[in-house]
């Protein structure tokens, strides 16, 4: 299969999701986003990739570096999860939880992500980790099983 077919099949199993899904080159590409990304931020994967995740999301400099140095945390597997606020297309602000973990399709590294809209979705620590590893557990799974 190729790597478009596998990254479209990726997104139609979490389209339906409420929780944001983007799947991302190292760097910062983003090839998977799915619709609750839109939902809760406002941008779309055009958008997106256009003008960089954090610099719609975090306007203010000081907060994008921050944002980042999470991100990056996150990616090391330093930081389990990271709560913040980002900025929406709108202009709303909301608080989200989000994971990033690497991932390899068809022998190329990425980034995955999920964003969890901590504002609509009154959920505890425990469960937004059970959340996010159960995601990324059966990203893992769906690779596995299209490769």
């Amino acid at each position: 299969m190729t790597m478009p077919s596998i990254l479209t099949l990726l997104e139609v199993v979490f389209d339906d999701l409420p929780y944001g899904i983007s799947v991302g080159t190292p760097n910062g590409k983003v090839v998977c986003y799915n619709r609750a990304m839109e939902r809760i931020s406002g941008y779309s994967r055009d958008q997106v990739n256009a003008s960089g995740w954090f610099d719609l999301c975090f306007p203010d400099p000081e907060q994008r570096n921050d944002a980042v140095r999470k991100a990056k945390r996150s990616l090391n597997g330093q930081l389990r999860y990271a709560e913040t606020e980002i900025v929406c297309r709108d202009g709303q602000r909301r608080h989200v939880a989000f994971f990033l973990a690497d991932t390899v399709i068809d022998h190329r590294k990425y980034n995955f992500g999920i964003m969890i809209p901590l504002d609509e979705l009154n959920l505890d620590e425990e469960t937004v980790l059970e959340d996010a590893y159960g995601l990324y557990q059966r990203l893992q799974i769906q690779v596995e099983s299209l490769n």
